[in-house]
């Protein structure tokens, strides 16, 4: 009977430490998404019609670190010339080791939202600046984690 109830402590001590070592790689692997570097790589407006446009955006996510990241969620508002437009919103992704990963999503831009900044680029021939000002949001365990994340383009 002692056998019986030592083995079973033993059992829920090592379940529980490998259950713990397990929450903690995920954690690990969240939290390093601060070194990860964000990138515009690409920002493609097509498909116009008389009220709307849409944008493809590309965000290139590199990842420096010695283990893979987990995005969980992303969270940005598109600025077009300094100009709030519209939010974005990206599902997870897995970044691997040493690695970088494209998160792409299209917008769909009314001409009413973008209508200054248009106006702004025609008037003064200048070029297109698009920034993206957002968070992205890591799931834990021990709850939800956000880090601020800003990325800028100009075409």
């Amino acid at each position: 009977m002692k056998r019986t109830v030592i083995a079973a402590i033993i059992m829920v001590v090592i379940l529980t430490g490998l259950t713990g070592c397990a929450v903690m790689e995920q954690i690990q692997q969240r939290l390093a998404v601060k070194n990860c570097k964000f990138h515009l790589a690409n920002a493609r407006t097509h498909s116009f019609s008389l009220y709307d446009m849409l944008v493809d955006l590309d965000i290139v996510v590199t990842n420096p670190n010695p283990i893979s990241v987990i995005i969980d969620k992303l969270d940005l508002l598109l600025f077009i010339n300094d100009r709030e437009t519209l939010a974005a919103n990206l599902g997870g992704s897995t970044i691997q080791t040493n690695a970088s990963s494209t998160l792409t999503t299209t917008l769909r831009i009314p001409y009413i939202k973008v209508g200054m900044a248009i106006i702004d680029i025609i008037r003064r021939k200048e070029k297109v600046t698009y920034k993206l000002d957002g968070n992205v949001y890591l799931n834990s365990a021990y709850g939800t984690f956000r880090f601020p994340v800003t990325i800028y383009k100009s075409q």
